[in-house]
């Protein structure tokens, strides 16, 4: 696939590029997987080259009829080493245990912080922001 391809010319570690494509009724979703030290690389400064990419894939999108979406995935270290060793790991009981190859790494998201409020619900004023006058 062309994005597969212009990913893999973009990273260093292009063996770490993997693409995961998820075929629903009315739309395509493709997931690129990268190693974590390559992710800047493929969305670029400012988001401009994850945004060319998905300016490529909207114009597929008009031409086939059909909805296509890109998702830029960032492995951790930690899953990097273990998809390049083996894939199978030791739990305390000797059993090996095939590890999960589509788990992805999230990141939180953090609510603002609440601003104080007085008993009548009021923004308390800082200094900064001065008094009115009446």
């Amino acid at each position: 696939m062309l994005i597969e391809l212009i990913a893999r010319s973009l990273v260093d570690n292009s063996a770490a590029v993997k693409l995961e494509v998820i075929e629903e009724t009315d739309q395509t979703l493709i997931r690129l997987w990268t190693a974590s030290s390559d992710i800047g690389k493929v969305i670029g400064k400012q988001g401009r080259t994850a945004r060319a990419m998905r300016t490529i894939l909207a114009g597929a999108s008009m031409k086939l009829k059909h909805r296509y979406s890109l998702e830029i995935v960032e492995e951790s270290p930690v899953q990097d080493n273990l998809r390049s060793n083996a894939q199978t790991c030791q739990l305390c009981n000797g059993e090996p245990k095939e590890i999960e190859k589509t788990e992805k790494l999230t990141v939180p998201r953090t609510s603002p912080v609440p601003r104080s409020a007085n008993q009548d619900g009021q923004r308390q004023r800082t200094a900064a922001q001065g008094h009115r006058r009446s």
